[in-house]
């Protein structure tokens, strides 16, 4: 057998094991996302009791199969934050992105026209979130919303030496002063807070996305969900039903686009503006300086006027 065949056959059959080894009816989608384990049965008992004290629906919870969900070990890692510089957008730029979001506006015209009559957001700034956000619904993300929630509840109460040797490691090299003690205070509390706000976000899947819809919700590193990449807790806020089908579903594109428009709207977006407050409208969607100036720049670059005075 030739090194060529040797390779294409061990290719294929690590993809079977990742296919078979995908838990709770994952598809083709989600075979080969992040690295995961199963949830161990006193991370089980744990998850549950947490759910049911945060006022998760007591028949959901007791039909949670959790030994077929994922346990994502990677997200367990704490690191506490320093001033690193900002991620580059450029790539957004590009010609054929730009063309690509063209050609989106011109075939989805009468969808983008209907959302900007109802919230006053032009096409041009919605087209340009979704391709920022995930090409337009190609990068949705690698991991599972409610596994990555459940497993970011395990923060609280299980502070890791590993993380707290990373902290004081990361201390020294950005020239920090805190001695290990601090560091391992700061660590637990980030923790805490991190666990209850993923409780938060379960609590708003638990009463917004059905059960058995669950295993097919990618999402970000973060938890973003579908194409505007909202968090749950966002969803409940904010979501629009685009399509009139009594559900607001982020991976569906009418519904995407709408509750990109709800979302702007009430976070500050007018039909005249200064270019200042468009800015601050679209930061308030991902407080980032370079996101703002990029979905600007690009919806610029696809018709969108110059702002008024």
């Amino acid at each position: 057998m030739n090194r060529q065949l040797i390779w294409v056959s061990l290719v294929y059959l690590l993809g079977l094991t990742q296919v078979a080894a995908a838990p709770y009816g994952a598809g083709a989608l989600h075979a080969a996302g992040a690295p995961h384990r199963s949830f161990t049965p006193p991370e089980q008992a744990l998850l549950r009791s947490r759910l049911l004290e945060a006022g998760v629906d007591s028949g959901l919870v007791a039909g949670l199969r959790l030994d077929t969900l994922r346990c994502y070990p990677g997200r367990l890692r704490l690191n506490l934050d320093y001033n690193v510089k900002q991620g580059s957008y450029a790539q957004y730029m590009e010609p054929a992105t730009v063309q690509r979001l063209k050609d989106f506006i011109h075939r989805e015209r009468e969808l983008l026209r209907a959302a900007e009559e109802k919230h006053g957001v032009p096409a041009e700034v919605l087209g340009s979130i979704l391709m920022v956000e995930t090409r337009l619904g190609d990068n949705t993300g690698q991991f599972r919303a409610p596994d990555l929630f459940l497993t970011l509840m395990l923060h609280e109460g299980a502070t890791q030496a590993a993380a707290l040797d990373s902290a004081v490691a990361r201390e020294t090299r950005f020239g920090g002063m805190r001695s290990r003690a601090e560091l391992a205070e700061l660590i637990r509390g980030k923790a805490v807070e991190r666990a209850r706000w993923a409780t938060k976000e379960i609590r708003s899947i638990s009463r917004l996305i059905p059960l058995h819809d669950w295993d097919t919700l990618p999402c970000s590193y973060a938890g973003a969900i579908g194409l505007p990449q909202f968090m749950p807790t966002s969803l409940a806020a904010y979501g629009d039903d685009g399509d009139g089908n009594g559900r607001v579903e982020l991976i569906k594109l009418d519904d995407a686009v709408y509750s990109v428009g709800r979302y702007l709207k009430q976070n500050g977006w007018r039909g005249r503006m200064t270019a200042d407050k468009r800015f601050k409208a679209i930061r308030r969607y991902n407080h980032s300086d370079v996101y703002a100036r990029t979905v600007l720049k690009l919806a610029r670059a696809v018709g969108l006027p110059d702002a008024g005075r």
